[in-house]
């Protein structure tokens, strides 16, 4: 985050942490209208809604658990809550469902919530990873190892996955080949 300067004078860090909140201004902004649509009406949203809303999940994983000294991963968490979100997500894919009687396995939202079952559990052992390294770093014994650093599953960073291009909801070895879900998630 630390950087030079840019021809505008503005700190270029400053300019990024902007960049990022403004991001999580927005899928904030989204969330709030994904939770306006009824039930009924999910089954008619278009591919790329369902595309942008695996994205907004996505970054919002990403800001959730940013590893940077400058950036506040617990304000993130405060404004909009990712595992409440894809809570929410989930129980309405699963109303949705049951409300059009859809009958068959392989309809777009059973796949949708089979990738944000994984998601959240993804996001919630990240979560947890995260809040153990920094009740560690923030203890009385800073240095010290703990059963959690042998222990822990481990959870790539956002920035080392293939993104979004691959996206494929027909498959389901997709999800775990681009998280590297290790297989004691299931």
């Amino acid at each position: 985050m630390s950087g030079g300067r840019g021809d505008g004078g503005a700190l270029l860090g400053f300019e990024r942490l902007e960049c990022l909140w403004q991001s999580v201004e927005n899928i904030k902004s989204w969330l709030d209208t994904f939770y306006r649509i009824p039930c009924s009406k999910l089954i008619g949203q278009p591919f790329h809604f369902w595309s942008q809303m695996i994205l907004t999940i996505t970054l919002l994983k990403y800001l959730s658990t940013l590893k940077d000294p400058e950036w506040d991963c617990q304000a993130v968490r405060n404004t909009v809550h990712l595992i409440s979100a894809m809570d929410y997500m989930l129980q309405n894919l699963d109303a949705s469902s049951r409300e059009l009687d859809l009958q068959c396995d392989d309809h777009l939202l059973k796949y949708l919530s089979k990738l944000l079952t994984k998601c959240r559990r993804w996001g919630e052992a990240r979560w947890n990873m995260t809040s153990q390294i920094q009740d560690v770093e923030t203890g009385p014994c800073q240095g010290v190892s703990t059963d959690a650093d042998y222990h822990s599953p481990h959870v790539p960073d956002l920035d080392q996955m293939v993104w979004m291009q691959s996206m494929d909801l027909g498959d389901d070895q997709w999800f775990e080949d681009v998280l590297g879900i290790p297989t004691t998630f299931y």
